[in-house]
């Protein structure tokens, strides 16, 4: 999954994190435009965070157009489910995968606003 052309825009007082989600699996690759509450995204990275550092087993977050759960098993594995809604088309896009916890630290640095 890649995060592209990502912008932080200030609306009616309210700070909007836009950005290009492009997802590509073997042959298969999908792609939408996002924008969400940067207090969404600051929860997401807080919530990765806990999950890594003290051992957090589950958690889901939602919005209009985003949803993202995920739920670490004891062996370390973590399996995401991620629903994107495109906000011009109401076009869908689910997404499941696992990974290893040892990605986190990466992602957490990556999702960082600064």
């Amino acid at each position: 999954m890649c995060w592209s052309d990502c912008l932080l825009e200030i609306l009616e007082e309210v700070r909007v994190f836009s950005f290009d989600v492009n997802i590509g699996i073997s042959i298969f690759t999908a792609s939408t435009s996002c924008r969400l509450d940067l207090n969404y995204l600051l929860r997401l990275q807080e919530r990765l965070k806990t999950m890594y550092e003290r051992d957090m087993y589950r958690f889901c977050l939602e919005s209009e157009l985003f949803k993202i759960d995920m739920d670490r098993k004891k062996n370390g594995i973590i399996l995401s489910q991620i629903h994107l809604v495109d906000n011009l088309t109401g076009d869908t896009l689910d997404v499941r995968y696992e990974f290893d916890q040892s990605f986190l630290p990466e992602l957490i640095a990556e999702l960082t606003y600064e």
